[in-house]
């Protein structure tokens, strides 16, 4: 936050913090995420601001590595498939080495820009919708953008995929479901909730659990 900002880490066992590092002391929303860039690795934890994104060792908090290009303080950054999609100079992915050694640039796109919600992988491609409405599906290994759909937005909430579908609900509480093609994405349908829906959704046992500043819905297939 702005004013006295850190990431500490906690035994699960005992709740006794076993380290804690400066950050940035800038306001910033973005979640951590896990990187195991082979399976003999060890995982690392990404913590990402302002400035860019810091690689961790999760048991003692020690910096392994860097990006430094900065990068946005809403949107966090997704692990794909062996790359890493940070919200930085609109889209950038990164193609990780072994746990010591830093990233390297696969490219940068403005056009892929995610706005407040973080940018999703999904059947091999890379997914961002902007502020605006604006779903865009681009190539994870160029950054090359296959095609895109004007939606209703505004958006806060990240997408998310089941069953060759994208569910995105916006600001005002309207769902739309985007099935998915390899030329183009259609809404094939939309309920509105007529609540105000920040949070991401999450799917479970087959139903979609969205929580709006009222209630926590929950829709279901029959």
């Amino acid at each position: 936050n702005d004013d006295d900002s850190f990431t500490t880490g906690l035994d699960v066992e005992t709740g006794i913090a076993r380290w804690k590092i400066k950050r940035p002391r800038v306001a910033n929303w973005t979640s951590p995420a896990i990187l195991k860039a082979s399976p003999e690795s060890e995982p690392l934890v990404l913590l990402q601001s302002s400035e860019g994104v810091d690689a961790i060792y999760p048991k003692t908090g020690e910096t392994v590595w860097q990006y430094e290009e900065g990068a946005g303080r809403i949107p966090s950054t997704t692990v794909g498939e062996n790359t890493l999609f940070v919200p930085s100079k609109g889209l950038t992915a990164l193609t990780p080495g072994s746990s010591s050694e830093p990233p390297k640039v696969l490219w940068s796109e403005q056009k892929l820009s995610p706005g407040t919600a973080s940018p999703l992988v999904y059947q091999k491609k890379v997914f961002t919708v902007n502020n605006a409405g604006v779903l865009t599906c681009a190539n994870p290994q160029t950054g090359d953008v296959i095609w895109r759909l004007r939606l209703k937005g505004p958006f806060s909430a990240t997408p998310i995929a089941a069953a060759n579908h994208l569910y995105l609900i916006n600001e005002k509480g309207l769902l739309q479901v985007v099935q998915l093609g390899e030329e183009q994405g259609e809404v094939t349908g939309e309920v509105d909730l007529k609540e105000t829906i920040l949070a991401t959704p999450a799917i479970s046992d087959n139903s979609l659990f969205l929580r709006s500043d009222q209630h926590l819905w929950k829709i279901s297939s029959k």
